[in-house]
């Protein structure tokens, strides 16, 4: 259950990396403030289930 728990949060994460990335491509003002905010996913992952 626990990788399953691991997949699921990984997919709600890249969906949110997406979601900023289609952000930061088509609205100009939001998109600047996107790009600060794209990265964010991987660290909060990574730093929640570490590097492997």
């Amino acid at each position: 259950m626990r990788k399953t728990h691991i997949i699921t949060e990984a997919a709600i994460q890249l969906a949110l990396f997406a979601v900023l990335f289609l952000v930061s491509l088509y609205v100009p003002l939001l998109g600047m403030i996107a790009i600060l905010f794209l990265s964010l996913p991987c660290m909060i992952f990574t730093m929640r289930h570490g590097y492997a």
